[in-house]
């Protein structure tokens, strides 16, 4: 069964991103699968906060699972 959470807040810097992360890590920890997704074009936190940790664990020597996170481009009135 699909279930949907959404995280939400018009504040920024109010741990949206973060509590996304620790939800997805526990879901997946418990053998879910997840998607997310980050709606939040200016900011991308979810995919700069993979991005970063795939940089450190190399910088490290070390090989981390990492999803593959296709880029959703805006659409405009032409592309309709």
């Amino acid at each position: 069964m699909t279930h949907v959470i959404v995280l939400g807040n018009e504040k920024g810097g109010s741990g949206k991103s973060t509590a996304a992360m620790h939800v997805i890590v526990a879901l997946l920890k418990s053998g879910h699968k997840v998607a997310a997704i980050d709606l939040d074009m200016r900011q991308r936190s979810l995919s700069r906060y993979l991005e970063n940790r795939k940089k450190f664990a190399e910088t490290k020597g070390k090989v981390l699972p990492f999803p593959v996170m296709p880029e959703v481009l805006p659409s405009t009135i032409d592309s309709r």
